[in-house]
């Protein structure tokens, strides 16, 4: 992968996934994550570290990931209840994989190369102390959910007037070949290509090393396969990501997590449908209306009195171009020193505490009249 002016060359490749703790996901009762929507399980209540996608541009990706593979709407029914279930909201991707090390979180989605690292640091630590014998699986697990991820290249290039760009041409033609590649993914020996004592477990961009040095990979990942091109991508959706999240997330934590409690402890919940249980799943009327509430997308003003649902993606260019970009500015939508991006924030949050509180209401209600019965 490089740039088609050859400004920069791709040097690995990133993918995103979930990195989990065996030991507290066997405790809870599940079987190890495999896909986005294993999270949204209601065990993971307060299980899960999250990241706010407004502070890190990986997570952003990840976020986009899951909204342009599972669809607009479902993809926001996952990332809801991902939500739910989190115990804190870090500001740096990194933070997921130290708190699942550390047992402070059962799993988090993060970068793959900071997952494989965590997994990799805490088995040999067990190694060193005893712990464990070298052909055990370690505590720390992590996996790029298959066909629901999405592959980054990490670019190189050289900067105009280096003071030696020979030097820097040859330090790009190595991390290009086979042996710098080797690098990456190799096991650590002690003679031929590969790291002397540190496994860096990324994935090396040049395909020849998965034709013929498969074996010695560490991790037996082919990013050939474990992602593929979205095929209409809506190019709109990113935009949305952090003001939408922020909104039905970040700014109202507790109440988030108490309607969703009150949806799960309902009585007709299926508990062992799966993870992801939406509206279309249940036919108790009370848990249905609780479940439309609970995933109700947000519907903004624009001129005129028009309004614009943003569980439509078709909308979402239109409400870019005059929310995100200025075409609604002389609208009177927001006063002039206003920002719209926080306006509209605050419209999300609004329209998501009325859904919750007629959740978390209406399940004390029936819990009030199930009691005098």
């Amino acid at each position: 992968l490089f740039d088609t002016d050859l400004r920069w060359f791709g040097t690995a490749l990133s993918s995103f996934g979930i990195v989990y703790n065996r030991d507290l996901v066997s405790q809870l009762g599940m079987d190890e994550p495999g896909t986005w929507e294993d999270l949204a399980d209601p065990r993971y209540l307060t299980w899960l570290t999250m990241v706010d996608p407004g502070m890190s541009g990986s997570v952003t990706t990840a976020f986009e990931a899951i909204l342009q593979r599972r669809g607009w709407i479902e993809g926001w029914q996952i990332l809801r209840r991902l939500a739910a279930n989190a115990r804190s909201f870090a500001g740096s991707s990194t933070k997921g994989p130290l708190d699942v090390a550390a047992g402070e979180a059962a799993a988090a989605i993060c970068i793959d190369f900071y997952g494989r690292y965590e997994a990799q640091r805490t088995r040999d630590a067990a190694i060193r102390a005893g712990l464990q014998g070298a052909d055990a699986k370690g505590r720390i697990g992590y996996v790029s959910p298959p066909g629901e991820t999405v592959i980054d290249p990490d670019p190189i290039g050289l900067l105009t007037g280096a003071p030696d760009p020979e030097l820097a041409r040859r330090f790009v033609e190595f991390v290009l070949s086979e042996d710098g590649q080797s690098l990456w993914q190799f096991k650590v020996a002690t003679t031929g290509p590969g790291p002397r004592r540190f496994e860096l477990r990324r994935l090396p961009i040049r395909r020849s090393l998965y034709q013929d040095h498969f074996n010695e990979f560490v991790d037996k990942v082919d990013p050939w396969k474990i992602a593929t091109p979205v095929a209409s991508p809506n190019r709109a959706m990113r935009s949305f990501i952090t003001p939408m999240f922020r909104g039905i997330a970040l700014d109202q934590p507790e109440r988030l997590r108490e309607a969703w409690r009150a949806i799960f402890e309902h009585p007709s919940y299926p508990h062992d449908q799966g993870p992801l249980v939406t509206a279309d799943d249940v036919t108790d009327p009370g848990l249905r209306a609780m479940l439309l509430a609970f995933d109700r997308m947000p519907v903004v003003p624009g001129p005129q009195g028009q309004e614009f649902d943003l569980g439509d993606p078709s909308q979402l260019a239109t409400v870019k171009a005059g929310w995100l970009r200025g075409g609604f500015d002389e609208d009177g939508l927001w006063p002039e020193p206003a920002d719209p991006l926080e306006i509209l924030r605050r419209v999300i949050r609004r329209q998501a505490a009325t859904d919750y509180e007629s959740i978390i209401d209406g399940s004390a209600a029936a819990k009030v009249a199930g009691d005098a019965s």
